[in-house]
């Protein structure tokens, strides 16, 4: 699905696999805005993710692109979440699904 809006013109395509996405061209704010940072979350293990989605977003005015990462986590799926609230005594914060870029340990900004 590509959308492209008005001003300025950007396209928008989604991605189920980062490996489909063509290469960025931007320089990243952050590791986490770049293809070799979703493609080691599409390998990652100690977190149950239920969907991966990638958005590659293209200026073909500016001639730039960049890859946002999406992650989709089940309610108490992250170990590292789970163990702070055990530890704090706390309820779940997120009791259903979570969709999250960047880490689920920290939100990187941008």
């Amino acid at each position: 699905m590509t959308t492209t809006t008005a001003e300025p013109r950007v396209s928008a395509t989604w991605y189920d696999d980062v490996d489909q996405a063509p290469p960025d061209t931007l320089d990243a704010l952050h590791p986490s805005r770049t293809r070799a940072w979703a493609g080691a979350w599409q390998h990652v293990r100690t977190e149950q993710v239920l969907a991966h989605r990638h958005v590659h977003l293209h200026d073909p005015d500016r001639g730039i692109g960049e890859t946002v990462s999406f992650h989709l986590v089940p309610g108490r799926g992250s170990p590292y979440w789970s163990r702070l609230e055990t530890d704090a005594g706390s309820p779940p914060v997120w009791p259903g699904p979570v969709l999250y870029a960047g880490s689920p340990h920290a939100e990187y900004g941008g």
